[in-house]
């Protein structure tokens, strides 16, 4: 579950490094081989069955036809249920494995890969109330805040700590615990789509004990 660092670099999250379209680079058009032909190939070899079966059910999601607002809508709803879906098969392969059981299927990082694929392009909020969303791009997750990628080891990294501290019955108060480059991002998705329940990120409460006479 472990795997080895990923590429972003230390910071605060209130540097707001732009992201790179902001920083005045050429973005291919939309759904134009021939002007990234080299990042298609790059994702046609690198992902596997499960993610491109992830990717290609995003894209029959999107609408056929310009205006067509109730096509829109319906599969507005479908990608909320395949997201609502995911998140269930992630939480129950979560709950199998603290209780010793692994996933008979598919790994348990996997299943958080595919939810994460589903889940872009949805806004998130940090810890400091600075509002982000993602995109999946192979291996690398994109924040809009960051210049630099999260690879999909860092997530790892990320995930295998806030199952060890699950296993531990330890809170993951904030995003410091998950101790990895983009915890800062991580973590608020990771309590989102169900890999942190929300009973977990409140600290404890010191009690204290009152001798009897």
């Amino acid at each position: 579950m472990m795997g080895e660092y990923g590429l972003l670099k230390h910071g605060e999250d209130g540097e707001g490094i732009p992201a790179p379209e902001s920083q005045g680079q050429e973005m291919p058009a939309a759904g134009n081989p021939a002007a990234h032909p080299e990042s298609g190939r790059g994702l046609a070899e690198s992902e596997s069955p499960a993610e491109k079966a992830g990717n290609r059910g995003l894209a029959s999601l999107a609408p056929c036809l310009h205006g067509d607002t109730d096509g829109l809508a319906q599969r507005d709803r479908q990608l909320e249920e395949r997201r609502r879906q995911a998140s269930e098969k992630l939480r129950n392969a979560i709950a199998g494995e603290l209780a010793g059981k692994s996933p008979e299927d598919t790994k348990t990082e996997t299943l958080l890969w595919n939810a994460l694929i589903l889940y872009q392009d949805v806004p998130f909020v940090t810890s400091k109330n600075l509002q982000f969303t993602y995109s999946i791009r192979g291996y690398e997750m994109f924040v809009s805040r960051k210049d630099k990628s999260i690879t999909r080891s860092t997530v790892n990294l990320a995930f295998g700590m806030a199952m060890k501290l699950l296993r531990e019955d330890q809170p993951i108060s904030g995003p410091k615990k998950l101790g990895t480059f983009g915890a800062s991002y991580l973590y608020p998705i990771f309590i989102h789509i169900g890999v942190i329940p929300a009973e977990k990120t409140k600290k404890r409460k010191r009690q204290k004990t009152k001798e009897q006479d």
